[in-house]
């Protein structure tokens, strides 16, 4: 059974969160369907050693597929975070021996979603560049500006990147934002 090690800039760190953390904010989610179910209630009927599984990988995948600005708090740190020279949502200066407290909900929200569905396997109709398709009249409209790149499978979802503050990784095609502290 792995064990989650989410102390901040540790050099054996290998989760943001801990299970505890990442249970809190899925018991936080909301019934989207009158109360029959929470979106929460996979992860919080998981295992202890799934949930360990989940929150390690998650914060794994958050540090291989996010190009986070700053800098990395310590030479010794085996995560990408904690960071030096970001800000919060509010411009609050990020502490240099904290992980953000959006940081552990998008790592959670990972997590969970990591447990309802497979989030590695390649997503077929975004790696070809198809845009739309269309039943009657069959249809089939690719991006013209498409082009395959290793990039292209998309593992964080968008609830996730939605959780993060966007002037703390680079956003592609637009300009990334770095407040100098």
């Amino acid at each position: 059974m792995p064990t989650v090690i989410a102390t901040p800039g540790a050099a054996n760190a290998n989760s943001y969160v801990t299970v505890e953390e990442a249970t809190a904010y899925v018991g936080l989610l909301p019934s989207a369907d009158g109360g029959n179910t929470r979106p929460g209630e996979i992860f919080e009927e998981a295992d202890t050693a799934d949930k360990e599984r989940a929150v390690i990988l998650a914060s794994l995948l958050l540090d291989a597929n996010i190009p986070w600005l700053g800098a990395a708090a310590t030479t010794i740190q085996s995560m990408a975070w904690p960071r030096v020279g970001l800000v919060s949502h509010t411009g609050a200066v990020i502490p240099a021996d904290q992980i953000p407290t959006r940081l552990k909900y998008a790592t959670a929200e990972f997590a969970r979603q990591l447990l309802m569905s497979d989030r590695l396997s390649d997503n077929d109709v975004a790696r070809q560049g198809i845009t739309s398709i269309k039943a009657g009249q069959v249809t089939l409209q690719f991006n013209k500006d498409f082009k395959w790149n290793a990039e292209t499978p998309i593992v964080i979802p968008d609830a996730v990147r939605s959780l993060l503050v966007p002037t703390w990784y680079v956003v592609k095609n637009a300009p990334a934002i770095l407040k100098v502290l």
